[in-house]
């Protein structure tokens, strides 16, 4: 007898790079950038990505394209990816990964990817608490047992400088980059995730009706007794595995005491 099994959700953690864009500027600072000053336009020129709990990474990049601005198959690649999300994460993968992707895939007149919930870690941070920063160097470093990756023969901009030379040390450093940033930042997901507020409800992404925690999806919680709106008591649970609390949704006053109760 075969057991059918649990559809549970597709979390894909995510990140991408880009080429700058190529300009012709009169100063360093304060420099107002006009149209017929670019030479040319900003691309994307990598992206990693890993299903929550699994072990492979799934890696592009436009080494071996036409040119090094010609992203159209990694950019279609990532949307396929997102089409098969149910929540995406990443470090502020709201303002700029997937603002960067979506701009892109229409300048390619690629159809539009089923869009998932957005999970951000860097506003996790900033909803939770006055971290020193909310850079992803710095969480990972304070917060996880692994690290965002410095880099090595290329320091900073020198990085996406080798690339633009093509020199294949660049491209290999930008790779195991782009790979580690993922990594942490899935771990770093897992140890905000209790934390934050706010977060798409896992639970309504398995096919089954087993109560279960909204953050992690476990159904290893228990009752910790009741939590209070203005006007309305609810039962609180908390979660074994991931220690985040929640709360039923239905009320557990009656209905004339809420009537009672007044408003300040």
């Amino acid at each position: 007898m075969t057991t059918k099994s649990i559809r549970t959700p597709k979390i894909l953690i995510t990140d991408v790079e880009t080429l700058p864009i190529n300009a012709s500027v009169w100063r360093l600072f304060d420099q107002n950038v006009g149209l017929n000053m670019i030479h040319e336009d900003w691309a994307m020129l990598s992206f990693a990505a890993k299903w929550y709990g699994k072990r492979g990474v799934e890696y592009g990049d436009t080494m071996q394209a036409h040119s090094i601005r010609d992203d159209r198959d990694i950019v279609a690649h990532l949307c396929a990816l997102l089409d098969e999300a149910d929540v995406v994460v990443g470090h502020n993968v709201k303002k700029f990964d997937l603002k960067k992707l979506r701009a892109r895939a229409v300048q390619h007149g690629l159809a539009p990817f089923r869009e998932p919930k957005v999970i951000d870690t860097m506003l996790m941070a900033r909803s939770i608490g006055a971290f020193t920063s909310n850079k992803l160097e710095y969480l990972t470093k304070a917060l996880c047992t692994d690290h965002k990756s410095g880099h090595g023969k290329y320091p900073g901009f020198e990085l996406w400088l080798g690339i633009l030379r093509n020199e294949p040390a660049a491209w290999a450093e930008m790779k195991k980059y782009n790979i580690q940033d993922v990594k942490v930042t899935e771990q770093l997901y897992t140890v905000l995730r209790p934390w934050a507020p706010r977060l798409p409800n896992l639970a309504q992404f398995y096919d089954d009706e087993h109560r279960r925690c909204p953050r992690c999806g476990s159904v290893n919680i228990t009752a910790n007794g009741s939590t209070f709106s203005n006007v309305s008591e609810y039962t609180q649970y908390v979660c074994s595995d991931c220690g985040g609390f929640s709360r039923g949704r239905h009320t557990i006053n009656t209905r004339n005491k809420r009537s009672n109760l007044l408003a300040t």
